[in-house]
């Protein structure tokens, strides 16, 4: 999946398991924590569900478990889970290591 970005010293960082409860939502927001500046965002739907919603800016989508997204997080995002199941991505940044 990395291989696209053609970095020959690709590293990963900041790792996380994130999970949203049925009928919660992360508001639009645009990050700002310093590690938003990193280049490539990967979220990756373990478990998901069509009624969880990922938006932005003036479009929502449907994360599809199984495939790998990258996210943009220095435009307008959220999430709405209007599921009875929880919402969880594996997400992780991915740059050329110096």
């Amino acid at each position: 999946m990395t291989s696209a970005y053609g970095y020959k010293k690709g590293k990963t960082a900041r790792i996380i398991l994130a999970k949203l409860y049925p009928g919660s939502d992360i508001g639009m927001h645009v990050d700002s924590y310093a590690s938003a500046d990193v280049p490539h965002k990967i979220h990756i739907p373990v478990q998901s569900n069509p009624h969880v919603r990922f938006m932005e800016e003036d479009s929502d989508y449907y994360l599809e478990p199984g495939y790998a997204y990258e996210v943009n997080n220095k435009i307008l995002h959220g999430v709405r889970n209007k599921s009875a199941v929880e919402r969880i991505h594996l997400i992780f940044d991915y740059y050329e290591a110096a």
